[in-house]
């Protein structure tokens, strides 16, 4: 409910509001005035009264706001407090009543709704006439008059565009009060691709939030709206024909090839990926790769002994988006490593290694952001700091490598390639893009870590890290998405540094071309599986490197 300078009309609200505790989970009341209002404390009244019944939330903007801008502060406040875009809202202005039997009539024995994901409702009004002066004092079991926004003879469910147009060539009386809507809808209005200035025509751009596809009306009225008897509704429509720009907009989206209902499942397949919305969401993501290929200087080489590392890194992450542009996560790794490779006396050595890695703290901004039907383009940085937490033990090797005797047969896999940790704290920029138009886009990202020394003084070399290239949604439905992406990947490492001396087999360039396959399900869970070739490996001295690379990874949103 949003209140402005409700006064007793509030309060006649509140009292229809008790009645109605069986039929809610939660009541938020939304005050648009100082702290200190009697609407402020009528409501904090209301909620000691009945807060063993049912969570209410007492919300107050500290100054009155304009409708939209209030309209957004009570969204923020339930997408702060774990409300979902597919919550049900029952939109009640501060002046008129809920109507029990009305709610009788479509709440079943288990307090269940009997609602449909994709249908919007509004109506039918029961009405009542009062002067601004004073309260309605009738007969409160006289018959109601009931308004409708359907033809009389029905149907009483209409696709949103016909009911919609509709309205636009012969408006019809309609009420925001008593509406049952998703919240994504409203979320649309104030956040979403056609974003909306005013409070006229609020009823009609809520119906044509994302992925509605129906208008329906009750059997029954569900509230019961106190209007006035004199009311110029000719001059109320002229007013709110200045308002149809946005519903043409909007009707012109939802019949388009690339429909607003794709802007939404991209909307979605974002969040569920964590990119956007507000929240926690957790990753997990791994990586293999097998490096089995023997090079010196970039040209293939052979050796007696038989040499490859096997690398698997499952990233655990948990992050949290304080709003659509900025956002926290927190990286831990854990590494498994197998390896062959000739030990000191030329014989074959096998081994592996395993634990936990460098963890990372990252902080993304999203510094730019267009969302329109036809295109999307959003821009987003990254910067953060790796910590060591890592076990450094592999790495002294490369000390006991300065005094040990030349051996029968060189090995290519040394300490630094199986170091769970670096031992340093090095910090780590990064920026991506991405581009949509209509079905097809273009991501890319690239991360650059800067490096300090770590144990023993051993010094990774600063490395660049890149991804990216066309793709296509394959599916774009209302639940979930599909997309195959050809991408191209790449990293660029110089020579370590180590005992005051660069370190010559140690430097890296590589390229991978290969296939991308991401899946989204609502705003709930993001899926991506990747296949890297390498197609260029460029490197110093004698190294083992990588033939192929498999990834994969899974988030969840709460």
């Amino acid at each position: 409910m949003m209140v402005y300078r409700g006064g007793e009309r509030f309060k006649r609200a509140l009292a229809s509001l008790e009645q109605g505790l069986p039929f809610f989970d939660r009541m938020v009341l939304s005050i648009t005035s100082a702290p200190d209002s009697p609407d402020v404390q009528a409501a904090r009244e209301f909620a000691d009264r009945v807060s063993d019944r049912c969570s209410i939330d007492v919300l107050c903007t500290q100054r009155e706001l304009p409708t939209m801008a209030h309209q957004e502060f009570w969204i923020d406040h339930l997408e702060h407090t774990g409300a979902r875009g597919d919550d049900w809202i029952l939109w009640l202005a501060y002046d008129d009543q809920l109507r029990i039997r009305g709610l009788e009539h479509i709440v079943d024995v288990d307090g269940n709704w009997s609602l449909h994901p994709d249908t919007a409702y509004f109506g039918p009004w029961a009405m009542r006439h009062e002067s601004a002066g004073e309260l309605w004092q009738g007969d409160a079991t006289e018959p109601l008059d009931s308004w409708t926004s359907f033809p009389l003879t029905g149907p009483v469910r209409l696709p949103v565009v016909d009911w919609v147009g509709a309205q636009l060539l012969q408006p019809t009386y309609m009420q925001m009060s008593g509406s049952v809507c998703l919240l994504r809808s409203h979320r649309a209005l104030v956040r979403g691709v056609l974003r909306k200035g005013g409070p006229m025509r609020i009823e009609m751009a809520t119906a044509l939030g994302l992925r509605t596809r129906w208008v329906a009306e009750f059997s029954e009225p569900i509230s019961i709206i106190y209007g006035r008897p004199n009311s110029d509704r000719a001059s109320y429509g002229r007013a709110a024909r200045r308002e149809d720009w946005h519903l043409l907009a909007a009707l012109t989206a939802t019949v388009m090839p690339a429909t607003a209902c794709d802007i939404c499942s991209i909307y979605s397949a974002a969040t569920a990926r964590g990119e956007l919305g507000h929240g926690f969401h957790a990753s997990l993501a791994e990586q293999f790769s097998h490096q089995g290929t023997l090079q010196l200087d970039s040209a293939r080489t052979t050796s007696p002994v038989a040499q490859s590392v096997d690398s698997s890194i499952t990233q655990l992450v948990l992050g949290y988006n304080f709003n659509d542009r900025v956002g926290l996560q927190f990286n831990v790794p854990l590494i498994h490593r197998s390896f062959q490779r000739p030990d000191d006396n030329g014989n074959l050595q096998r081994g592996r290694v395993s634990g936990p890695g460098d963890v990372s703290l990252m902080a993304n901004v999203l510094a730019y952001r267009a969302d329109k039907v036809a295109y999307t383009v959003r821009w987003g940085l990254m910067a953060g700091v790796k910590l060591p937490t890592g076990s450094t033990s592999r790495l002294q090797e490369e000390v006991d490598e300065l005094t040990a005797p030349p051996a029968p047969v060189d090995s290519a896999v040394h300490g630094h390639d199986l170091t769970l940790g670096s031992g340093s704290v090095d910090g780590v920029v990064g920026t991506s893009i991405y581009a949509r138009w209509h079905h097809v886009y273009f991501a890319a990202s690239t991360q650059f870590a800067v490096r300090s020394s770590g144990k023993f003084g051993y010094r990774f070399a600063n490395d660049l890290t890149w991804s990216g290239g066309p793709g296509a949604f394959l599916m774009l439905e209302d639940n979930y998405t599909v997309a195959l992406q050809a991408n191209v990947s790449g990293e660029t490492k110089g020579q370590d540094t180590f005992a005051g001396a660069k370190a010559g087999d140690t430097a890296l360039t590589a390229v991978y071309v290969g296939p991308q396959l991401s899946a989204t399900w609502k705003e709930k869970v993001g899926a991506e599986l990747g296949v890297d070739l390498p197609v260029s490996l460029r490197n110093t001295s004698l190294q083992v490197v990588p033939d192929y690379r498999l990834r994969a990874a899974l988030t969840w949103r709460f």
